[in-house]
């Protein structure tokens, strides 16, 4: 999946070899992982884009 995790690791392997080492990441899936392409980003976008429907409708003081 390459996401944060992947992503950690393989930078936290190439500091270890002293950059000596190429480091490669085999997965499957969409490049990102879950939090990009399901959980926290998707998320985010839903709830800004209820906000733009909500508080017009319902406006503050």
């Amino acid at each position: 999946m390459g996401g944060a995790a992947s992503f950690s690791a393989a930078i936290k392997a190439s500091e270890l070899s002293g950059g000596q080492m190429s480091i490669g990441m085999v997965g499957y899936g969409k490049i990102g992982g879950t939090c990009v392409n399901v959980g926290c980003v998707p998320s985010k976008y839903l709830l800004e884009a209820s906000h733009s429907v909500y508080y017009p409708q319902h406006p503050q003081d």
